[in-house]
């Protein structure tokens, strides 16, 4: 069986310092199972993935700065201040029309879910917001629950959005408060200050660079191998 990381985060992201927003979708959309660690995401590989797209699309509608813009501030940094995480182990590929009878069987789940994310200690100290995205149902209020309870006891606000699909994005701008905009708006900032004394791919690397080239697909590299950054 395929697993995947629990927690995924960009780059150098888990040796640096500054604060972190996690974003927790509903599951994967593959057949893997989580085997509770952490690991990465690689946007450069998986340019069109419509969910990270979303979180990057808002924080730069945040910060006046397109998504593409913001990745290209990941790549040439090595990190990121977006984290991602699910709220349930198993993935359901998206070709199942009907998810809900394995979602009711994951929601037994939602407890060690929950205690599987809070066993990253160094993580959970530097996060400062949660997102769960799409997790209006029913399906999800166990674990809505438990994760607002754990992080609720570290004052850390626990935010429900609708579902991060490009479509969706007014919608999940008009959801946040001025509150938890200012909040977002401090993170990046945090995170700005910090990569400022990290050092950056050169010149040469990023202009090999193609974030959107026209003829990629999913699962497909837009960096010439030879300038890739170690990701």
């Amino acid at each position: 069986m395929k697993v995947h990381p629990l927690i995924l985060a960009h780059g150098q992201t888990y040796d640096r310092n500054f604060p972190l927003i996690l974003i927790i979708g509903r599951e994967p959309n593959n057949t893997s199972v989580s085997n509770g660690n952490i690991g990465l995401y690689n946007f450069v590989k998986y340019t069109r993935c419509a969910f990270w797209n979303v979180a990057f699309s808002l924080l730069g509608r945040l910060n006046n700065m397109s998504c593409r813009e913001v990745k290209r501030e990941f790549v040439v940094h090595n990190a990121s201040p977006i984290l991602f995480a699910d709220a349930f182990p198993q993935g359901i590929q998206n070709a199942v029309i009907n998810k809900t009878a394995t979602r009711s069987k994951q929601a037994e789940l939602a407890n060690e879910q929950v205690e599987a994310i809070f066993k990253h200690t160094e993580v959970i100290k530097r996060i400062k917001l949660v997102l769960l995205s799409g997790q209006d149902s029913y399906l999800f209020n166990e674990f809505r629950s438990l994760i607002a309870d754990r992080f609720g006891q570290l004052n850390i606000q626990v935010k429900s959005v609708p579902f991060f699909y490009p479509t969706n994005l007014p919608k999940i701008h008009n959801n946040l408060s001025e509150d938890d905009i200012a909040l977002i708006k401090s993170i990046y900032d945090s995170y700005l200050e910090e990569i400022d004394a990290i050092p950056v791919l050169s010149q040469e690397q990023i202009g090999k660079y193609e974030m959107d080239a026209p003829d990629a697909e999913e699962g497909i590299t837009c960096f010439n191998s030879e300038f890739a950054p170690p990701l």
